[in-house]
């Protein structure tokens, strides 16, 4: 993946409800979303993944 987006994690924690229900179909792959929730930190890799799209 290639990408270049900034993302203010501190705004996005205020910002995005990334767990609502469906979210994470939307944009992520199940590839993807197995990797979000195998991780501690859940919230970085979906902002990671996301800039990258």
């Amino acid at each position: 993946m290639i990408g270049n987006d900034i993302v203010d994690l501190l705004q996005a924690s205020k910002d995005s409800d990334w767990n609502r229900k469906g979210y994470l179909d939307k944009i992520f792959t199940e590839e993807e979303q197995f990797l979000i929730a195998s991780e501690m930190h859940s919230s970085l890799v979906v902002w990671l993944l996301w800039s990258m799209k």
